[in-house]
């Protein structure tokens, strides 16, 4: 059984993160953000970064913005989040998206 590898997610403001670990939650989803270091709740079009170590804290920043691409990472796309960021970012320059 393979791990899951999260997805790398491009938001209209230039934001790109590789996001693991994502759970629905009304109206949007959350996750760890592997390039930052920090927990991501999207919800109703706004981003909110919270601490990982209080995940259910108040946000530390809030900004809206909307999700262009989601790439599911595969197996094979890179070890470090430059790598797969990059990978992603190729997969979109292709047109090469199942999503």
């Amino acid at each position: 059984m393979s791990k899951d590898r999260g997805q790398v997610i491009f938001f209209e403001n230039g934001a790109v993160l590789w996001v693991t670990e994502i759970r629905e939650i009304p109206g949007g989803f959350s996750g760890e953000v592997m390039n930052g270091g920090w927990y991501l709740v999207y919800q109703d079009g706004v981003v909110r970064a919270h601490d990982w170590r209080d995940p259910d804290g108040d946000p530390v920043t809030q900004e809206a913005s909307t999700i262009t691409h989601q790439v599911p990472v595969e197996s094979g796309s890179g070890r470090d989040y430059n790598e797969v960021i990059n990978w992603a970012k190729a997969k979109i320059q292709k047109g090469n998206l199942d999503v």
